[in-house]
């Protein structure tokens, strides 16, 4: 016994049983600092104790039986890593709390939120506390590793410190990744997770996004004026006068010439709230369609007369011989090639000097003045099928090309016109999307399609007995197989269909013949279009800067909000709404927390099971592991550093290696510190 007594120790977690142990392999320094603390210390040594319940190590019948620390799946190993799991736990709840509120929420309007704290802080705190649970096992994980990387073989001392200061924040642990990086590929891992997870926080903020939108406000309509039908409506019959309608006839006159100077009305409309929308509708409404025939028109015109004398004048000095005025006239008759019997004149009369005192010889010398037709237009009145494909009116207008002074006439007597156009006019129907945003209706035009009448034939004046007589239309092309033209209620009963008074629209059309044709009849009306005196041709001629189709559109727009308030015109329901801020959850900024949570729990994982292995002791971020097992291999003058630099110089000069004793029992403890002089 005495022989043994230098060199056992009492086991702290022995429990009272004196269990005799050999110290680590002894070290070759007969320093002071390596020989045993236990010496001379009889409470500590081997020897007979009169304590009955100790025992002796030399007795080989007694067994001590230890618990079982480093084996996975038991539960003290596990009980090692409580806090960690419970932050493993906590952090995952507090994520599958985030992505519940934002589930509930994406697409909400913040008025059902009822809670104090806003969604997005509520996101913030739940972040945040998933972050520093996350935080917490990554730092025990990186420490615990810390000792699995001295017990794989003898490393720098001053690793000690960058794995303690990794532990400690995202400074440390990026220093970690740039010096140790492949010689610990785990810790080098959470140490990424640690430096990443600085970003969380900003993330976290841009996860909700907040938009002002509109809603519908409950318990208010909206309406829009809207009409499938069209008819103005008649007074009593008279035998004698037919007919009259003196008041509608003036709405339609006023709608075009609206139409002429671009005053468009708006379509009438309620909405309390400022802020309305509407169903897509359909409406009946007038379409303009114009070609430019220019190329293909058939025109015929005369060639330059011979001219009279107009005046005679007097030579304006000495040195000019005596004129005379002669005026020359052309007309010209263009038809369209398309439309038969669409014909129309055109007239021009021009003025010039002829000489008389050369030779007694006489020429045409110069125009000082060109007298013609702005433009000419007419339209056809009636035919046997314009009704039932639709069409109000067909039009043809000619723009002569305006002649210069110097143009010698006798050789281009066929070169006049050049602009003809030829316009339809046809019921059709609008879709719009319609919407009112503070107090400003938008209507955006979704498309058009042109209708057709099968079951009216032929052509009714609006003050026929027939002209009350209601015509169902249905979109072109789409008429459906089973209806009976001969049955006009069972058309005018299908909900696809749009129905219109014969009277009422032969009216429309004779209107718009009244009011913007004007096909002259003489020179002399011509030349009065051409100087101004009928304001009509001078609108069509000019407007919108000469586009005649763009005038004919706006025309038709503006035809169109007379019949689409008509006195059967009717009225759709919409939603009145109101201003809200509704809550969007952009997701993607909300991977980035996730996977670092889930990639922090996969961390842990295997740090434990690394751990877990045999030799492997869990000591973690602990620093009495250290405490408990002194450093041999040292002299005490070496140990003895007491500035923090000093301190760090020696432990980049030196190493350490953790490893068991020789008895390969149930603990591992700290070697002694191998100077780098003793290495390869």
């Amino acid at each position: 016994m005495s022989q043994h007594a230098g060199n056992t120790q009492q086991d702290p977690l022995s429990e009272g049983v004196s269990v005799s142990q050999p110290l680590l392999d002894a070290p070759t320094s007969t320093s002071p600092s390596t020989s045993s603390p236990n010496r001379g210390n009889p409470s500590l040594t081997s020897g007979p104790s009169s304590n009955a319940g100790s025992s002796s190590i030399s007795d080989p019948a007694r067994k001590i039986s230890m618990p079982r620390t480093g084996r996975f799946g038991t539960w003290p190993w596990l009980k090692l890593w409580s806090w960690e799991i419970l932050s493993t736990i906590f952090s995952l709840l507090c994520i599958f709390a985030v992505v519940g509120i934002l589930a509930a929420m994406d697409g909400k309007s913040l008025d059902e939120w009822k809670l104090p704290i806003s969604p997005n802080s509520l996101v913030s705190v739940f972040i945040t506390l998933s972050k520093s649970a996350l935080l917490l096992m990554v730092a025990e994980g990186i420490s615990q590793l810390k000792w699995t990387y001295f017990a794989e073989r003898r490393r720098r001392l001053y690793d000690l410190q960058i794995f303690d200061d990794a532990s400690r924040g995202p400074w440390g642990a990026g220093i970690l990744l740039l010096s140790i990086r492949h010689k610990a590929l785990i810790a080098s891992v959470g140490a990424l997770i640690t430096v990443i997870s600085m970003a969380m926080d900003p993330f976290a903020q841009q996860i909700i996004e907040y938009n002002t939108v509109s809603r519908n406000r409950t318990g208010v309509v909206a309406h829009l004026r809207s009409a499938r039908h069209y008819s103005n409506g008649y007074d009593s019959i008279d035998a004698n006068s037919g007919r009259q309608l003196p008041d509608y006839s003036g709405q339609i006159a006023t709608a075009i010439l609206g139409g002429l100077s671009g005053s468009i009305l708006p379509t009438s409309f309620s909405c309390d709230t400022g802020n309305c929308t509407w169903p897509t509708v359909d409406n009946l409404a007038i379409c303009n369609q114009c070609i430019n025939i220019s190329e293909t028109a058939n025109a015929v015109c005369d060639a330059l007369d011979s001219g009279e004398v107009i005046d005679f004048q007097s030579g304006l000095s000495a040195t000019l011989p005596p004129t005379t005025l002669y005026g020359w006239k052309q007309s010209c008759t263009v038809s369209s090639p398309q439309t038969k019997g669409l014909s129309l004149n055109i007239w021009r009369n021009l003025r010039g000097y002829k000489d008389v005192w050369e030779n007694g010889t006489s020429s045409l010398s110069s125009l000082y003045s060109v007298r013609e037709s702005r433009m000419n237009i007419t339209a056809q009145s009636n035919c046997s099928d314009c009704f039932q494909q639709g069409n109000v009116a067909r039009i043809l207008a000619v723009f002569p090309d305006p002649l210069g002074l110097t143009d010698v006439l006798a050789s281009h007597p066929r070169s006049w016109p050049t602009k003809v156009y030829e316009c339809s006019l046809d019921l059709c129907t609008k879709q719009y999307r319609t919407s009112v945003m503070n107090g400003n209706l938008s209507e955006t035009l979704l498309k058009t399609d042109r209708l057709e009448f099968p079951s009216c034939l032929g052509y009714i004046p609006w003050n026929s007995p027939l002209a009350d007589s209601v015509c169902p239309g249905f979109v072109r092309g789409q008429v459906p197989p089973n209806m009976n033209s001969t049955t006009l209620d069972s058309m005018a009963e299908d909900p696809t269909s749009y129905a219109v008074s014969r009277g009422s629209v032969d009216l429309v059309k004779e209107q718009f013949i009244n009011t913007t044709v004007q096909t002259a009849t003489s020179i002399s009306e011509a030349l009065d279009e051409a100087e101004g005196s009928n304001i009509i041709p001078v609108l069509l001629f000019y407007a919108n800067g000469k586009n005649f189709s763009k005038t004919m559109d706006n025309i038709a727009a503006s035809m169109s909000h007379q019949v689409r308030h008509n006195m059967n015109a009717t009225w759709v329901a919409g939603w009145t709404q109101e201003p809200t801020t509704r809550v969007r959850v952009i997701w993607l900024w909300s991977t980035l927390p996730i996977a670092l949570v889930f990639m922090s729990i996969a961390f842990l994982c295997t740090a434990m099971i690394v751990s877990a292995q045999p030799a492997r002791h869990v000591w973690k971020s602990s620093i009495l592991g250290v405490a408990f097992h002194r450093i041999e291999g040292s002299t005490p003058d070496e140990l003895d550093q007491r500035e923090l630099p000093e301190w760090r110089r020696w432990l980049k000069k030196s190493m350490l290696f953790l490893r068991t004793t020789r008895m390969g029992g149930y603990r591992c403890v700290v070697h002694a510190l191998l100077q780098v002089h003793d290495l390869d």
